[in-house]
């Protein structure tokens, strides 16, 4: 029907423009964060950059499988999906990176998370 051609279309539309979208980034970030990309090879901590490494590639990947998600569900499970997706990335940066966060922060995380099992 109409409305599986349509989400085909879409998906086709993600799929093909993500990788190019991604990419065009690069030129802008090595453009405004050149002053820090510098001091960071100054100070290289091979630990701390691999989390920080981890944490993109998940990030990415929650990214890249919310666009799946708008191409093959409904809006509401996008939205839900994507607060849960926020909740993880607070969780997971005190646990990976050790961030601090007061109790207002993780409890609204954790209440967040549970909400939406």
């Amino acid at each position: 029907t109409i409305a599986l051609d349509e989400r085909a279309a879409v998906q086709e539309l993600v799929e093909a423009t993500l990788p190019w979208a991604a990419l065009a980034l690069l030129p802008a970030m090595a453009l405004f964060e050149a002053p820090q990309i510098a001091r960071c090879l100054r100070t290289f901590d091979l630990a701390a950059y691999g989390r920080l490494f981890v944490i993109a590639v998940l990030g990415a990947w929650t990214s890249a499988t919310g666009y799946m998600v708008i191409g093959r569900l409904s809006a509401l499970t996008h939205q839900v999906l994507g607060q849960f997706k926020m909740a993880c990335l607070l969780l997971g940066s005190a646990v990976v990176l050790g961030a601090d966060l007061n109790a207002q922060q993780l409890g609204g995380a954790s209440v967040t998370m549970l909400s939406i099992l």
